[in-house]
């Protein structure tokens, strides 16, 4: 069976009956996860739309991963500081993190 591929991710969501399209993907992990994360919907894309950054992705980034040149961050598109320490402050509480992110992007 031939591989179809689209012009856009819209294309390729209207194509499979869906109305709402996501063009950047939050990454509320770090590590390895975010890594694979970004890896894998690239490889995607490349093989659906032959452009691997149809889909741009925010990373959420503590002070001590930036310090560390983490490799998600290096990876992602932009990405947005969000406070480390202890697990008060951890990638679980994503509710917050996104409200982070979302008022550091107005």
């Amino acid at each position: 069976m031939a591989q179809q591929y689209f012009a856009s991710v819209k294309d390729f969501v209207t194509s499979h009956g869906g109305k709402h399209v996501i063009e950047k993907v939050l990454v509320a992990n770090n590590g390895i996860a975010a890594v694979k994360v970004i890896r894998s919907v690239r490889r995607w894309a490349f093989d659906v739309f032959g452009n691997e950054r149809a889909i741009a992705f925010v990373a959420m980034a503590t002070p001590d991963d930036l310090r560390a040149n983490a490799e998600y961050i290096r990876m992602a598109d932009e990405f947005v500081e969000v406070p480390g320490g202890s697990n008060v402050n951890n990638y679980v509480r994503v509710f917050c993190r996104c409200c982070l992110v979302a008022s550091a992007r107005r």
